[in-house]
């Protein structure tokens, strides 16, 4: 792929002739889509280990993403193919559920800043504050392709990245933002990198788990528990990718979020196949388009009826409920809104 939140362009194969699908990638998906509900649902009560999983829930869809880079016949066409796979679903959900969220919940009268933050320079969200991935992961694509444009060589693409990378965590320091989540783009694209490296120099995609990838799985075990200690003991825990804001050293960064795929990518491999996991992770754009609507409604409805949402078990079903509502929701979207949640090509 590309590996853009759409599954239709993960027509994985060895063979160009093949249009089999991995499905232990769908699966995979299905895992890290479910810990960005989960995650949302549970917010910063679930502790540690909430820093723990947040190490690296974004950074799994940004490697994968890399790990299916194609550059098609040029530039141009790629352009369009991420148009159509990101940006298009992007605007949709912005102006079908953001902007009437922001005008439906505003308590002041409506300006500019009700749509456009101009201290941050990002776009208000409103209700859906998770489309801001897809922007982003938009914006990741494009750097990457012209870097890989300019120049193939892995020694170009890996300097360049990697000090792209270091930009990007260097204006949060100095917190300075840029616009539309480029600078979040920035940040994360050493994960797009090292995507792009898996597939290059390895076949983990089409082989068997052997006894090297056992061992880099315990290796990876290892690191993510020291890294996430040291953050814990060091008080650096703060990850917010979709405000390019990290107090986090990038060593641990970059570190807990290559672990924790791998980890997930091999328990994933392993297992293969969970009909509701793979077939929700195979659609996930459209649960990351839809989840945060549905646990808006939900939390307003528990709160109308008196409802203790501090309960842990309030939660776990809140969770359930939303993963098991993904299920008709994934087959209304796909089957009446195609060009809109990235099944059909909009633009030809």
């Amino acid at each position: 792929m590309n590996t853009d939140f759409h599954t239709n362009d993960i027509q994985h194969n060895t063979n160009k002739a093949s249009t089999k699908r991995i499905e232990f990638v769908d699966l995979a998906k299905g895992f890290c889509i479910c810990l960005v509900v989960l995650l949302h649902v549970f917010g910063e009560s679930a502790g540690n280990t909430f820093n723990t999983l947040n190490l690296f829930r974004m950074p799994l869809y940004f490697i994968l993403s890399g790990l299916f880079f194609k550059q098609y016949s040029g530039f141009q066409e790629f352009f369009k193919k991420k148009t159509n796979k990101l940006l298009i679903p992007f605007l949709f959900t912005y102006f079908i559920i953001c902007i009437p969220s922001i005008i439906l919940l505003s308590k002041s009268s409506l300006n500019l800043s009700c749509f456009w933050s101009c201290t941050d320079l990002k776009l208000q969200l409103g209700i859906d504050g998770a489309v801001w991935f897809l922007m982003c992961l938009f914006f990741q694509n494009i750097i990457f392709s012209i870097l890989y444009s300019i120049n193939q060589k892995m020694s170009f693409i890996f300097t360049s990245s990697g000090v792209i990378g270091i930009g990007g965590y260097a204006l949060n320091i100095a917190n300075i933002h840029l616009p539309l989540w480029i600078d979040s783009a920035m940040t994360a694209l050493p994960f797009f990198l090292f995507g792009y490296c898996i597939r290059k120099y390895s076949q983990i995609l089409f082989t068997g788990i052997t006894k090297k990838q056992i061992l880099y799985l315990l290796i990876s075990i290892l690191i993510l528990i020291a890294t996430s200690l040291y953050n814990d003991f060091a008080n650096t825990t703060i990850i917010v990718y979709g405000v390019n804001h990290f107090n986090v050293n990038p060593l641990c960064l970059y570190l807990g979020g290559i672990t924790g795929f791998y980890i997930i990518f091999m328990f994933a491999k392993f297992i293969k196949r969970l009909p509701i996991f793979s077939y929700i992770g195979r659609y996930s754009i459209v649960v990351l388009l839809t989840h945060l609507l549905y646990l808006f409604i939900i939390r307003n409805i528990l709160y109308k009826i008196g409802v203790n949402q501090e309960l842990f078990m309030v939660n776990v079903c809140i969770f359930i409920f939303i993963i098991l509502l993904s299920i008709p929701t994934i087959y209304l979207c796909i089957r009446f809104l195609p060009y809109w949640f990235a099944q059909k090509d909009l633009i030809k």
